[in-house]
Protein backbone atom coordinates (compact mmCIF):
# COMPACT_ATOMS: atom_id res chain seq x y z
CA UNK A 1 0.00 0.00 0.00
CA UNK A 2 1.55 3.32 -0.98
CA UNK A 3 1.75 6.56 1.58
CA UNK A 4 -0.68 9.41 0.86
CA UNK A 5 -1.25 12.84 1.48
CA UNK A 6 -4.75 12.49 3.67
CA UNK A 7 -6.64 15.51 5.08
CA UNK A 8 -8.75 14.73 8.03
CA UNK A 9 -11.33 17.02 8.98
CA UNK A 10 -12.21 17.34 12.58
CA UNK A 11 -15.33 18.79 13.16
CA UNK A 12 -17.84 19.69 16.61
CA UNK A 13 -21.54 18.37 15.65
CA UNK A 14 -22.70 22.08 17.26
CA UNK A 15 -20.87 25.53 17.22
CA UNK A 16 -17.94 25.99 19.98
CA UNK A 17 -15.07 27.61 20.01
CA UNK A 18 -11.70 26.64 18.62
CA UNK A 19 -8.05 26.12 19.82
CA UNK A 20 -5.63 25.94 17.00
CA UNK A 21 -4.32 27.89 14.73
CA UNK A 22 -3.60 27.49 10.32
CA UNK A 23 -0.11 26.02 10.45
CA UNK A 24 -0.09 25.02 13.56
CA UNK A 25 1.26 21.56 14.09
CA UNK A 26 -0.84 18.82 16.23
CA UNK A 27 -0.04 15.78 17.93
CA UNK A 28 -3.27 13.60 18.67
CA UNK A 29 -3.94 14.82 22.45
CA UNK A 30 -3.93 18.39 21.07
CA UNK A 31 -7.60 19.98 21.96
CA UNK A 32 -9.06 21.16 18.49
CA UNK A 33 -12.34 22.33 19.68
CA UNK A 34 -14.69 22.19 22.50
CA UNK A 35 -18.21 23.37 22.94
CA UNK A 36 -20.98 22.69 25.25
CA UNK A 37 -24.33 21.03 23.96
CA UNK A 38 -27.77 21.85 25.43
CA UNK A 39 -30.79 20.81 24.17
CA UNK A 40 -33.77 23.20 23.63
CA UNK A 41 -36.87 21.10 24.94
CA UNK A 42 -40.04 20.96 23.03
CA UNK A 43 -43.36 21.73 24.64
CA UNK A 44 -46.41 20.14 22.80
CA UNK A 45 -49.41 21.57 24.81
CA UNK A 46 -53.19 20.72 23.74
CA UNK A 47 -55.22 24.07 23.14
CA UNK A 48 -57.88 22.24 22.40
CA UNK A 49 -58.81 20.34 24.97
CA UNK A 50 -57.76 22.85 27.37
CA UNK A 51 -60.53 25.51 25.79
CA UNK A 52 -62.51 22.49 25.20
CA UNK A 53 -62.80 23.33 21.65
CA UNK A 54 -62.74 21.70 18.18
CA UNK A 55 -58.96 21.30 16.82
CA UNK A 56 -59.81 23.47 13.87
CA UNK A 57 -60.77 26.10 15.72
CA UNK A 58 -57.91 27.40 18.31
CA UNK A 59 -56.10 30.02 15.35
CA UNK A 60 -59.41 32.18 17.02
CA UNK A 61 -58.67 32.14 20.32
CA UNK A 62 -54.93 31.86 20.06
CA UNK A 63 -53.14 35.37 21.75
CA UNK A 64 -49.75 34.57 20.14
CA UNK A 65 -48.81 33.55 16.57
CA UNK A 66 -45.97 31.30 15.28
CA UNK A 67 -42.44 32.94 15.76
CA UNK A 68 -43.58 35.38 18.60
CA UNK A 69 -41.17 35.20 22.15
CA UNK A 70 -43.34 34.15 24.82
CA UNK A 71 -42.30 33.94 29.02
CA UNK A 72 -43.37 31.13 31.58
CA UNK A 73 -46.95 32.63 32.49
CA UNK A 74 -47.79 34.60 28.72
CA UNK A 75 -51.31 33.73 27.94
CA UNK A 76 -51.10 31.49 25.01
CA UNK A 77 -54.65 31.03 24.41
CA UNK A 78 -57.92 32.83 25.81
CA UNK A 79 -61.57 31.50 25.58
CA UNK A 80 -63.98 34.47 26.69
CA UNK A 81 -67.35 32.65 28.10
CA UNK A 82 -69.18 35.89 27.93
CA UNK A 83 -67.76 37.78 24.84
CA UNK A 84 -69.94 40.93 25.70
CA UNK A 85 -68.05 41.89 28.32
CA UNK A 86 -64.53 44.00 27.73
CA UNK A 87 -61.68 44.65 29.70
CA UNK A 88 -58.42 44.73 28.54
CA UNK A 89 -54.81 43.18 30.09
CA UNK A 90 -54.32 46.88 31.68
CA UNK A 91 -57.40 45.95 34.17
CA UNK A 92 -56.52 46.31 37.84
CA UNK A 93 -57.84 42.47 37.81
CA UNK A 94 -55.20 39.78 37.69
CA UNK A 95 -55.83 37.09 35.17
CA UNK A 96 -56.99 34.33 37.73
CA UNK A 97 -59.79 37.09 39.13
CA UNK A 98 -60.53 37.81 35.45
CA UNK A 99 -60.71 34.19 34.76
CA UNK A 100 -62.72 33.31 37.78
CA UNK A 101 -65.37 36.25 37.69
CA UNK A 102 -66.12 36.55 33.77
CA UNK A 103 -65.84 32.44 33.45
CA UNK A 104 -62.91 32.86 31.14
CA UNK A 105 -60.59 29.85 29.78
CA UNK A 106 -56.92 30.64 28.89
CA UNK A 107 -53.59 28.77 28.46
CA UNK A 108 -50.50 29.80 29.64
CA UNK A 109 -46.98 29.05 28.68
CA UNK A 110 -45.08 26.56 30.83
CA UNK A 111 -41.47 27.85 29.35
CA UNK A 112 -39.27 30.41 27.92
CA UNK A 113 -39.45 29.82 23.94
CA UNK A 114 -40.85 30.33 20.49
CA UNK A 115 -44.13 29.71 19.29
CA UNK A 116 -42.83 26.86 16.75
CA UNK A 117 -45.69 25.28 15.44
CA UNK A 118 -49.21 25.72 15.65
CA UNK A 119 -51.68 22.68 14.66
CA UNK A 120 -55.84 22.70 13.55
CA UNK A 121 -55.20 19.61 12.94
CA UNK A 122 -54.72 17.68 16.13
CA UNK A 123 -55.30 21.02 17.88
CA UNK A 124 -51.72 21.44 19.55
CA UNK A 125 -49.17 23.73 19.95
CA UNK A 126 -45.45 23.24 20.53
CA UNK A 127 -43.29 25.96 21.75
CA UNK A 128 -39.15 25.48 21.59
CA UNK A 129 -37.60 26.42 24.78
CA UNK A 130 -35.24 29.12 24.76
CA UNK A 131 -31.89 27.82 26.26
CA UNK A 132 -29.66 29.95 28.62
CA UNK A 133 -26.11 29.36 27.75
CA UNK A 134 -24.79 29.60 31.29
CA UNK A 135 -24.51 26.27 32.83
CA UNK A 136 -22.99 26.94 35.95
CA UNK A 137 -24.33 25.38 39.19
CA UNK A 138 -26.75 27.37 41.37
CA UNK A 139 -27.25 27.59 44.93
CA UNK A 140 -30.40 28.21 46.21
CA UNK A 141 -30.66 28.84 50.36
CA UNK A 142 -33.47 26.47 50.98
CA UNK A 143 -33.71 26.91 54.78
CA UNK A 144 -33.32 31.20 54.59
CA UNK A 145 -36.24 30.78 52.15
CA UNK A 146 -38.15 28.35 54.28
CA UNK A 147 -37.14 30.02 57.73
CA UNK A 148 -35.81 27.11 59.17
CA UNK A 149 -32.51 25.38 60.44
CA UNK A 150 -30.57 23.98 57.96
CA UNK A 151 -30.40 20.26 59.48
CA UNK A 152 -34.44 20.58 58.99
CA UNK A 153 -34.69 20.94 55.51
CA UNK A 154 -34.73 17.09 54.22
CA UNK A 155 -38.07 16.41 55.17
CA UNK A 156 -39.69 18.95 52.70
CA UNK A 157 -37.20 18.67 49.95
CA UNK A 158 -39.70 17.11 46.97
CA UNK A 159 -37.02 16.39 44.51
CA UNK A 160 -34.21 13.70 45.10
CA UNK A 161 -30.45 14.28 43.97
CA UNK A 162 -30.41 12.85 40.00
CA UNK A 163 -34.12 14.57 39.24
CA UNK A 164 -34.64 17.29 37.34
CA UNK A 165 -36.86 20.83 38.43
CA UNK A 166 -38.85 23.37 36.24
CA UNK A 167 -37.35 26.65 36.35
CA UNK A 168 -40.21 27.81 39.13
CA UNK A 169 -40.45 24.84 40.41
CA UNK A 170 -41.22 23.84 43.77
CA UNK A 171 -37.71 22.40 45.39
CA UNK A 172 -39.21 22.37 48.65
CA UNK A 173 -42.43 22.46 50.10
CA UNK A 174 -43.94 23.47 54.14
CA UNK A 175 -47.38 23.22 54.78
CA UNK A 176 -48.70 26.37 56.40
CA UNK A 177 -51.80 27.66 57.96
CA UNK A 178 -53.43 24.43 59.06
CA UNK A 179 -52.46 22.73 55.78
CA UNK A 180 -54.81 25.11 53.60
CA UNK A 181 -51.27 26.80 52.28
CA UNK A 182 -47.82 26.13 51.58
CA UNK A 183 -44.54 28.15 52.11
CA UNK A 184 -42.32 27.24 48.67
CA UNK A 185 -38.64 27.54 47.95
CA UNK A 186 -38.87 27.48 43.81
CA UNK A 187 -36.07 26.89 41.58
CA UNK A 188 -34.38 29.92 39.37
CA UNK A 189 -33.62 27.32 36.74
CA UNK A 190 -34.76 24.01 34.92
CA UNK A 191 -31.97 21.76 36.32
CA UNK A 192 -31.01 18.62 37.81
CA UNK A 193 -30.85 18.68 41.46
CA UNK A 194 -26.54 17.94 42.32
CA UNK A 195 -26.46 17.83 45.92
CA UNK A 196 -28.56 18.86 49.21
CA UNK A 197 -26.20 20.23 51.86
CA UNK A 198 -28.14 20.05 55.50
CA UNK A 199 -25.31 21.75 56.99
CA UNK A 200 -25.75 24.98 54.92
CA UNK A 201 -29.19 24.45 54.11
CA UNK A 202 -28.41 24.54 50.38
CA UNK A 203 -29.59 22.81 47.28
CA UNK A 204 -27.03 23.40 43.96
CA UNK A 205 -29.05 23.01 41.16
CA UNK A 206 -27.12 22.73 37.31
CA UNK A 207 -28.64 22.78 33.35
CA UNK A 208 -28.69 19.18 32.19
CA UNK A 209 -25.69 19.57 29.80
CA UNK A 210 -22.96 17.85 27.66
CA UNK A 211 -19.52 18.91 27.48
CA UNK A 212 -18.03 18.04 24.21
CA UNK A 213 -14.53 18.73 23.62
CA UNK A 214 -12.67 17.36 20.38
CA UNK A 215 -8.46 16.27 20.42
CA UNK A 216 -6.67 15.90 17.26
CA UNK A 217 -6.53 11.73 17.40
CA UNK A 218 -3.50 12.29 15.10
CA UNK A 219 -0.06 13.77 14.32
CA UNK A 220 -0.23 16.56 11.30
CA UNK A 221 -0.19 20.39 10.49
CA UNK A 222 -3.84 21.83 10.72
CA UNK A 223 -4.29 23.01 6.99
CA UNK A 224 -7.61 24.57 7.14
CA UNK A 225 -9.46 26.35 10.30
CA UNK A 226 -13.22 25.77 10.38
CA UNK A 227 -14.42 28.88 12.26
CA UNK A 228 -16.41 27.85 15.05
CA UNK A 229 -16.53 23.93 14.49
CA UNK A 230 -12.93 22.69 14.27
CA UNK A 231 -9.98 22.34 12.00
CA UNK A 232 -8.51 20.13 9.37
CA UNK A 233 -5.27 18.16 9.72
CA UNK A 234 -2.95 17.36 7.00
CA UNK A 235 -0.58 14.60 7.10
CA UNK A 236 1.09 12.16 5.34
CA UNK A 237 0.14 7.92 5.96
CA UNK A 238 -1.93 5.36 4.84
CA UNK A 239 -6.49 5.19 4.95
CA UNK A 240 -7.81 2.02 4.86
CA UNK A 241 -11.47 1.65 5.19
CA UNK A 242 -12.72 -1.82 6.76
CA UNK A 243 -16.15 -4.19 5.98
CA UNK A 244 -18.05 -3.87 9.45
CA UNK A 245 -16.74 -1.88 12.59
CA UNK A 246 -17.98 -1.05 16.34
CA UNK A 247 -16.99 1.44 18.49
CA UNK A 248 -16.43 5.19 17.89
CA UNK A 249 -13.25 7.19 17.74
CA UNK A 250 -10.05 6.35 19.53
CA UNK A 251 -6.57 6.67 18.45
CA UNK A 252 -3.35 5.16 19.91
CA UNK A 253 -0.03 3.64 18.99
CA UNK A 254 0.00 0.69 16.55
CA UNK A 255 1.09 -2.88 17.88
CA UNK A 256 1.05 -6.57 16.71
CA UNK A 257 3.36 -8.53 19.46
CA UNK A 258 0.76 -10.10 22.27
CA UNK A 259 3.94 -10.37 24.47
CA UNK A 260 3.99 -6.30 24.53
CA UNK A 261 2.44 -3.92 26.88
CA UNK A 262 -1.08 -3.20 25.48
CA UNK A 263 -2.03 -0.26 27.35
CA UNK A 264 -3.60 2.57 24.96
CA UNK A 265 -2.49 0.49 22.24
CA UNK A 266 -4.36 -0.12 18.77
CA UNK A 267 -3.23 -4.25 18.57
CA UNK A 268 -3.15 -5.67 14.65
CA UNK A 269 -3.79 -9.65 15.23
CA UNK A 270 -2.93 -11.88 12.80
CA UNK A 271 -5.76 -14.84 14.17
CA UNK A 272 -9.02 -14.55 15.20
CA UNK A 273 -9.99 -13.81 18.44
CA UNK A 274 -12.01 -15.07 20.74
CA UNK A 275 -14.81 -12.71 23.17
CA UNK A 276 -12.80 -14.01 26.32
CA UNK A 277 -9.50 -13.00 24.37
CA UNK A 278 -10.53 -9.46 23.37
CA UNK A 279 -12.24 -9.13 27.15
CA UNK A 280 -8.78 -10.14 28.55
CA UNK A 281 -6.97 -7.31 26.44
CA UNK A 282 -9.57 -4.77 27.76
CA UNK A 283 -8.50 -5.35 30.98
CA UNK A 284 -4.94 -4.68 30.27
CA UNK A 285 -5.78 -0.82 28.80
CA UNK A 286 -6.30 -1.85 24.97
CA UNK A 287 -7.99 0.96 23.10
CA UNK A 288 -9.38 -0.84 19.76
CA UNK A 289 -8.55 -4.01 17.66
CA UNK A 290 -7.67 -4.29 13.62
CA UNK A 291 -8.77 -7.78 12.53
CA UNK A 292 -9.05 -9.75 9.36
CA UNK A 293 -12.32 -11.77 10.74
CA UNK A 294 -14.40 -12.11 13.51
CA UNK A 295 -17.21 -14.52 14.42
CA UNK A 296 -20.79 -13.24 14.57
CA UNK A 297 -20.95 -15.17 17.99
CA UNK A 298 -17.84 -12.88 19.56
CA UNK A 299 -19.08 -10.00 18.23
CA UNK A 300 -22.75 -10.18 19.76
CA UNK A 301 -20.82 -11.16 22.71
CA UNK A 302 -19.48 -7.94 23.15
CA UNK A 303 -21.70 -5.43 21.16
CA UNK A 304 -24.96 -6.97 21.76
CA UNK A 305 -28.15 -6.45 18.92
CA UNK A 306 -25.84 -3.60 17.01
CA UNK A 307 -24.10 -6.58 15.49
CA UNK A 308 -27.45 -7.02 13.28
CA UNK A 309 -28.56 -2.92 13.13
CA UNK A 310 -27.88 -0.52 9.93
CA UNK A 311 -25.56 1.23 11.86
CA UNK A 312 -23.12 1.02 14.25
CA UNK A 313 -20.66 2.83 16.63
CA UNK A 314 -23.10 3.97 19.06
CA UNK A 315 -22.17 1.67 21.35
CA UNK A 316 -19.35 2.44 23.78
CA UNK A 317 -18.33 -0.56 25.51
CA UNK A 318 -14.49 0.98 25.56
CA UNK A 319 -13.21 -0.90 23.18
CA UNK A 320 -13.29 0.11 19.13
CA UNK A 321 -12.82 -2.87 16.78
CA UNK A 322 -12.19 -2.40 12.82
CA UNK A 323 -12.73 -6.22 10.75
CA UNK A 324 -10.89 -5.62 7.33
CA UNK A 325 -12.78 -8.81 5.45
CA UNK A 326 -16.01 -9.55 7.13
CA UNK A 327 -17.04 -12.22 9.22
CA UNK A 328 -15.60 -15.78 9.27
CA UNK A 329 -12.78 -17.47 11.35
CA UNK A 330 -9.69 -17.34 8.40
CA UNK A 331 -6.35 -15.37 9.76
CA UNK A 332 -5.15 -12.43 8.36
CA UNK A 333 -3.05 -13.38 5.20
CA UNK A 334 0.80 -12.44 5.74
CA UNK A 335 1.46 -10.09 3.66
CA UNK A 336 -1.38 -8.06 5.11
CA UNK A 337 -0.13 -8.70 8.77
CA UNK A 338 3.88 -7.90 7.68
CA UNK A 339 2.36 -4.25 6.07
CA UNK A 340 0.92 -3.33 9.55
CA UNK A 341 3.70 -5.46 11.45
CA UNK A 342 5.80 -2.57 8.98
CA UNK A 343 4.36 0.26 10.89
CA UNK A 344 4.58 -1.13 14.50
CA UNK A 345 4.39 1.99 17.13
CA UNK A 346 3.28 4.05 14.15
CA UNK A 347 0.27 6.39 15.81
CA UNK A 348 -2.98 4.97 14.43
CA UNK A 349 -6.67 6.45 14.38
CA UNK A 350 -9.58 4.23 14.30
CA UNK A 351 -13.36 4.92 13.90
CA UNK A 352 -16.12 1.73 13.78
CA UNK A 353 -18.96 3.63 12.84
CA UNK A 354 -20.83 1.95 10.13
CA UNK A 355 -23.77 2.42 7.97
CA UNK A 356 -24.73 -0.35 5.36
CA UNK A 357 -27.68 1.38 4.72
CA UNK A 358 -28.50 4.48 2.09
CA UNK A 359 -25.38 6.86 2.53
CA UNK A 360 -22.86 3.97 2.80
CA UNK A 361 -20.15 4.86 5.62
CA UNK A 362 -17.39 2.41 6.21
CA UNK A 363 -15.19 1.99 9.27
CA UNK A 364 -11.83 4.16 9.04
CA UNK A 365 -8.28 3.64 9.94
CA UNK A 366 -5.58 6.47 9.14
CA UNK A 367 -1.83 5.15 10.40
CA UNK A 368 0.32 8.02 10.44
CA UNK A 369 3.91 7.68 8.56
Amino acid sequence: MEKTLIKKERILYFPGEVFVNEGKSVVPTTLIAKTVHISARPFIIDIAWNLHISPNEIKEYMVKKEGDAVKTGDTLAFFKIKDKIKFTEETYLDDKTIDRVFGNKRVTSPVDGIMERISMASGHIIIREVVDRDVSPRSVNVAEALGMKPKEIKRFIKKKIGENVEKDGNIAEVPIMGGFNLKVCKSPIFGEIKSINEETGEVVVQRPHNKMELLAMLPGTISKLIPGYGAVIELTGYQINGVIGFGGERCGKLETQRNQSLEGKVFVSETILSKNEIEDMKKQGIKGLILSKMQVSDIEAIFGEEVYSGTTGKINKGITIVVLDGFGTQSMEKGRFDFFNSLRGKDVYLNGTTQIRAGVVRPEIIISD
